[in-house]
């Protein structure tokens, strides 16, 4: 096998998992995100702030 035979699938499957880490993240940021705003911490912290 020559080494262009292999590139193509090595490609689709590294742009796959790239995909699937970043909506992972999206998820991850946007629970966090959530969590922040439904604890009351970020108006705690804007408060301390003022």
């Amino acid at each position: 096998m020559t080494q262009s035979e292999n590139t193509p699938d090595e490609r689709d499957r590294a742009g796959l998992m790239e995909y699937c880490i970043l909506a992972l993240m999206i998820v991850v940021v946007t629970v966090t995100a959530w969590t922040l705003v439904d604890n009351g911490l970020l108006d705690t912290l804007t408060s301390l702030l003022k």
